[in-house]
């Protein structure tokens, strides 16, 4: 006599297609192995499978033999929340903190001293107020990714710290430089006191988050001027050297 083989149809969908997705979907014969594999999207993570809205595994890889059709959901979470605002936060010498978020970090009331780092990863967006305060030999690196602090231990490694465009946020009581309007809608001056005559001066802006928008040689000029209303609101510094010495400044662009 002969026997048909009974054919299942096992889905294994998740609950939300952006959080994450599913693979192993199919028809199957009776007996043959299923593996259902998980997958979550970048800022998030798997929590369980459910079937009927009962919870059947937490295995984010889950196996059985097929003998019944079958509907799964694989439902996911969000690791890294939306909007994140960070305050009242201090790291200290040794020190090390990633803040992350999958739209929008602002950051308000936050020290950086001598020795520590900052992480600051964000999908879309990274403030930082004027309440940010970044000690000399301070750290921070603020940069838009979807490899969030949980996703990527290895990104706060030594060697990728070393590798990565960190810039140093320096403050000095002595500085050989003015700048002023400090916070400014567009035009600043850059004021250098009288030691700087025969030195020639390198001027580099950058972003918060690490790009370069500007270089500049100043050779025995006492004053540079440069036009910050082109670029959006936010937080620039002023990286300048003289001869050996580099000194950093934060310009706030309303």
């Amino acid at each position: 006599a002969n026997f048909a083989i009974n054919t299942y149809s096992i889905s294994a969908l998740p609950n939300n297609p952006t959080f994450g997705s599913v693979t192993g979907s199919g028809d199957y014969e009776h007996g043959e192995l299923v593996n259902l594999s998980t997958i979550p999207a970048a800022g998030y993570h798997f929590v369980n499978w459910t079937e009927n809205s009962i919870e059947i595994s937490t295995e984010a890889i889950y196996i059985f033999d097929a003998v019944e059709n079958r509907n799964l959901v694989a439902n996911f979470e969000l690791s890294v929340p939306l909007e994140r605002l960070v305050q009242n936060e201090t790291i200290g010498n040794g020190e090390e903190a990633c803040f992350d978020a999958t739209g929008t970090i602002i950051v308000s009331s936050v020290t950086v001293e001598n020795g520590g780092i900052a992480h600051f990863i964000a999908g879309e967006r990274i403030t930082i107020s004027e309440g940010f305060n970044g000690k000399q030999g301070a750290y921070v690196w603020a940069r838009i990714s979807e490899e969030y602090c949980s996703q990527s231990p290895s990104m706060l490694s030594s060697e990728e710290i070393i590798n990565a465009e960190i810039l140093p946020v320096i403050e000095s009581n002595d500085k050989f430089f003015k700048v002023f309007p400090n916070p400014t809608t567009g035009n600043v001056r850059l004021m250098f006191n009288d030691s700087v005559e025969t030195s020639t001066i390198i001027l580099d802006v950058y972003t918060i988050v690490g790009e370069k928008i500007h270089h500049s040689e100043l050779n025995g000029q006492m004053h540079y001027d440069f036009d910050f209303s082109s670029l959006p609101g936010g937080i620039y510094i002023l990286k300048i050297q003289k001869d050996k010495v580099i000194e950093t400044e934060k310009i706030i662009k309303h």
